[in-house]
């Protein structure tokens, strides 16, 4: 009954897009930009569907992970439990589609992480150096090629601005959990500045009740380290360089396993003029972990050429080279190679309509020839009213690993093979979107979205292994067709200046067709969030800021390749997990004397609840109420 009820609820429009906090004066969105698209521009004029969650919003809430930030972002749904990953481990699932289909990048590069096929980790990146996150709720390959067919969520890190400052932060919580570092940014000259991040962390892991061979054996620490450059070279050039290393390590059948992540990028933006210019990128990721014997790596060159044409017309057209070289446990060293070019135009009809029209080609180095067209559409229909409708295909090429994997199992007699075979997996999408905003004080948005995924790769019960007929072999298959729907809804209203409340509400479901009955591998069902903000200045030299919020999750199933030992393979419905539902209270409070000094204490999960994931493996958190306590120092 309660679905029904709420399912009724959806057709009515309260959801605020842009989810601002009221912890300084509310942010105006003519003043959001984003850089997403290649070109920088205002969100406000912008056709396609984007969501910007602000460094207001970061800093209000002292959050722990980047999982917790997306975990209230309407249309997004974190999802952890990974039998050999790491073990503080977060991935985005978007639009309804698992994790695999949303593209995480950082500052615009693909970012690489632990059980990589399931979706990329998202909390290797620490909160405290992020400056913004841009989501785009629709497929995205005609910007970005293979991968983001559910969008894309790019992470943008802090630079050097036009002031030095340093900040100094340090915390220590539930379950032996210490989180310290210090960032500083100079600048050199009024043209050239320096960004440095170092951040160390260690805890003794989350408390777990499955699987068995976890339970007990979830610590780890990470050291971060990032240092970014920029600088205006005359008149016409720019470059921004940055270089990211992570190492971490995490408890592992009884041993500590090492991994990191080296990430090296340079970008030159070079003005021909005031209507054109040049922006060439070198990006490198490596992930390298002892635990599945992994290493992967991805080499990937950028040119591409801005044109204005006019006031209202811009060209965009560029290249790029991507080189993929991958081996792990089961799977033998394989390079992979791809080259793309596109072009993209936005055009502004007039004060009420603009446009993007965007296609790419994508040639992979074993299959033939890949078009992905995207055309986004957004109409004024008063200063409070806009209408944004897109329409795109995306596509995921086969990765090394589903290609060439060779039994590789988790234990039991279910092992996973991979397919040379394998096609693109392609989607067809549809969304729109409908925004309102009154007097900067009362936000509304109702977006809803429609995909067709064709050639689903899924394994595939194949019978016993001829090599050892104890074992049965479930091969990776182009054998599904699905259609998705999600839709979401939210609203926020600024009581005052200094008091906010946030309601968002998110639906997602599925259908399966293919030439066997089968499950989709994720369904995110549904979820409720309502989260309350509110800042008292004391004199004036005291601010209290305090939150709470609640998340209600209901409805989720997760379909495991791998069955239960004794169990019916060749019943894929017996396969489901349904997830159990759970309510999430969390809340927190600050004190900032003078603007630089904050003392800050969170607690979580309140009501205790166990809370069950399905990733690559099935995980049961032991519910109970978590806390942190920390301090920050802003230097000026």
């Amino acid at each position: 009954m309660h679905r029904k009820l709420l399912f009724l609820i959806l057709i009515i429009p309260i959801e605020f897009g842009y989810k601002l906090y009221a912890q300084e004066n509310p942010i105006v969105l003519k003043d959001i930009e984003i850089s997403s698209m290649r070109n920088d521009q205002l969100l406000k004029n912008s056709p396609e569907l984007i969501r910007v969650i602000t460094s207001t919003e970061i800093r209000a809430l002292n959050l722990s992970n980047v999982s917790d930030i997306l975990d209230y972002v309407a249309g997004v749904n974190i999802e952890t439990g990974t039998g050999s990953g790491f073990a503080n481990r977060g991935i985005a699932a978007m639009n309804g589609m698992p994790a695999q289909y949303t593209l995480v990048l950082l500052n615009g590069n693909r970012i690489l992480s632990d059980h990589i096929h399931s979706g990329q980790n998202i909390n290797f990146i620490p909160v405290e150096e992020i400056e913004r996150i841009e989501i785009i709720k629709t497929a995205s390959s005609a910007q970005y090629g293979s991968d983001a067919i559910a969008g894309v969520i790019n992470i943008i890190t802090k630079t050097a601005d036009t002031k030095s400052a340093a900040t100094f932060f340090g915390e220590y919580g539930s379950y032996k959990t210490y989180n310290t570092g210090a960032s500083v940014q100079s600048m050199t000259n009024e043209k050239t500045g320096v960004y440095t991040f170092i951040n160390y962390k260690e805890s003794d892991g989350i408390p777990l009740l499955a699987p068995a061979n976890r339970i007990g054996k979830m610590g780890y620490n990470s050291l971060n380290l990032t240092q970014r450059f920029t600088s205006n070279i005359g008149s016409s050039l720019k470059i921004d360089a940055w270089i990211k290393y992570i190492d971490s390590n995490m408890q592992y059948k009884d041993e500590m396993n090492e991994s990191f992540m080296f990430m090296p990028n340079i970008n030159l933006k070079y003005t021909i003029n005031d209507k054109s210019f040049i922006s060439t990128k070198l990006a490198f990721s490596k992930w390298n972990s002892e635990t599945s014997l992994e290493n992967n790596e991805i080499f990937r060159p950028e040119i591409f050429y801005f044109l204005k044409l006019s006031n209202d017309n811009n060209i965009i057209a560029g290249t790029d080279l991507s080189v993929n070289s991958f081996t792990r446990s089961a799977v033998e060293l394989h390079i992979q190679r791809m080259i793309g070019f596109f072009i993209q135009d936005e055009h502004k009809f007039n004060e009420k309509l603009s446009a993007l029209g965007s296609i790419r080609v994508d040639k992979l180095q074993y299959s033939s020839m890949v078009f992905t067209p995207k055309l986004a559409l957004m109409y004024n229909l008063n200063q409070d009213l806009k209408i944004r409708a897109s329409v795109s295909r995306g596509y995921h090429a086969p990765s090394v690993q589903e290609l060439y994997e060779v039994g590789y199992g988790h234990g039991g007699t279910a092992f996973r093979f991979g397919n040379p075979d394998l096609k693109p997996e392609y989607s067809t999408s549809v969304g729109l979107g409908l925004d309102y905003s009154k007097n900067n004080k009362f936000f509304i948005n109702l977006s809803g979205f429609y995909s067709n995924i064709t050639n689903m790769i899924v394994p595939v019960y194949s019978g016993p292994w001829e090599q050892d007929t104890t074992k049965d072999v479930w091969m990776r298959k182009n054998i599904l067709e699905a259609q998705i729907i999600s839709a979401e809804i939210s609203a926020s209203w600024y009581i005052t200046n200094n008091y906010n409340l946030l309601l968002s509400y998110n639906y997602a479901d599925n259908i399966a067709k293919s030439e066997i009955s089968q499950k989709l591998p994720y369904n995110p069902g549904q979820s409720l969030n309502i989260r309350f903000t509110a800042k008292q200045n004391i004199g004036n030299n005291l601010i209290i800021s305090e939150y709470v919020s609640m998340r209600s999750v209901f409805g989720r199933s997760a379909w495991n390749w791998k069955p239960e030992t004794g169990s019916e393979p060749t019943n894929p419905f017996g396969l489901t997990t349904e997830l159990a539902d759970y309510q999430k209270l969390d809340a927190g409070i600050n004190l900032c004397f003078a603007k630089k000094y904050n003392i800050y204490f969170n607690i979580g999960n309140i009501l205790g609840q166990d809370i069950e994931n399905l990733d690559d493996a099935y995980t049961v958190i032991d519910g109970e109420p978590v806390y942190k306590v920390g301090v920050k120092f802003n230097l000026y």
